[in-house]
């Protein structure tokens, strides 16, 4: 935060004016000195100057300090250290000072600002491997557009991540700033792509229900091989990733393993043979079977004995997911069938942890 000389100067002014307004009162045999509050002072005018691009009115919208009102010395310096980090918090002002002056029997406040520049143009520098228009989607920076600090690590961020859905885990980026004229920035993404990343293992850490096999059958993300060059197989995908997480879980809750937690997977890096392996911890705990089906509601339009008929899920038997979202699909057909086109179906889930059971 930046408050000018002047400023300052006037501040220090109504201080030393208030240290001539003491008084001595005794108080249980000892002098105590109490100071007199200061004046209030009204604020006669308040400015902004130097904004080009901003308008006026944007400013005056978010500070305090207004015409009109009065303020101590103590307020005063309180509302424009406050105003300044507002002015300076809303993105648009690489520095902010402050004039306080005599005007009009009160006071005159003015902001001076400094506007961020706009940008100019957008390049890039190092992209062989991705299109710049698959880049360019990316682009939280835009062009004639004051430059925000937020903004361009969102780009960069963006970046990274388009890089490492195409295989290039270990890409990395950064915005280089080259100032121009008339208070504008040019913008550079340097781009090092680096090798495209091959995962060479995966292993589930405390699946003893459900084979490996199985579960890398129901995942995306695989091991690199003999053919990965040619099938893309076996390249590193994050957000694939995040998804097979979900494919683990889905799968283990088909066979009753209700309660499974599948954790964030332990990427373990080999920079120097561009490698990948990934641990995936499982806690698969007990399996579940079906308890009671109860169907509450639409009685009167089809009986429930009618929409029993056609499910998949049975008393007694292991509880299965899937089966329990396609029978909610079946019931929504049913009453779409008699005419009810928007009837809301969903399903609700009781463990019973000592029985073992879903109701």
């Amino acid at each position: 935060m930046a408050i000018s000389a002047r400023a300052v100067a006037c501040v220090c002014i109504s201080v030393l004016c208030l240290a001539f307004s003491t008084r001595s009162v005794p108080a249980q045999g000892l002098d105590v000195v109490a100071q007199a509050p200061s004046p209030a002072i009204t604020i006669k005018a308040v400015e902004i100057h130097g904004n080009k691009r901003v308008d006026r009115s944007t400013v005056l919208f978010y500070i305090k300090i207004a015409e009109g009102k009065a303020y101590t010395n103590v307020e005063l310096v309180e509302r424009i250290r406050e105003d300044v980090r507002t002015i300076y918090g809303l993105g648009f002002f690489r520095d902010v000072k402050v004039d306080v002056e005599p005007f009009e029997g009160g006071l005159r406040v003015v902001y001076r600002v400094t506007e961020k520049p706009t940008i100019r143009k957008v390049e890039f520098q190092g992209n062989i491997n991705v299109d710049e228009e698959d880049i360019r989607e990316r682009l939280t920076v835009k062009v004639q557009t004051i430059i925000n600090e937020a903004t361009i690590k969102e780009t960069v961020r963006n970046i990274r991540k388009l890089y490492q859905e195409k295989g290039y885990y270990f890409a990395r980026g950064e915005a280089v700033l080259k100032e121009g004229t008339r208070n504008t920035v040019d913008v550079t993404l340097v781009i090092n792509e680096g090798e495209r990343v091959a995962i060479e293992t995966i292993i589930f850490r405390g699946n003893e229900n459900i084979s490996r096999k199985d579960i890398l059958n129901a995942i995306s993300t695989s091991e690199s091989g003999f053919w990965s060059w040619l099938t893309e197989s076996g390249i590193f995908r994050e957000d694939e990733l995040e998804k097979d997480l979900l494919r683990i879980k889905l799968l283990y809750r088909t066979r009753g393993y209700f309660k499974v937690q599948v954790s964030q997977p332990i990427i373990k890096e080999d920079r120097e043979r561009g490698k990948l392996n990934i641990v995936i911890p499982i806690s698969e705990g007990s399996e579940y079977n079906t308890g009671e089906i109860e169907i509450r509601g639409g009685e009167d339009v089809i009986p429930p004995e009618e929409l029993r008929i056609d499910f998949q899920l049975f008393p007694g038997e292991v509880f299965n997911q899937t089966f329990l979202v396609e029978d909610v699909q079946r019931v929504t057909a049913a009453f779409a069938a008699r005419g009810y086109a928007f009837a809301d179906v969903r399903s609700a889930t009781e463990p019973d942890d000592e029985k073992k059971t879903i109701k």
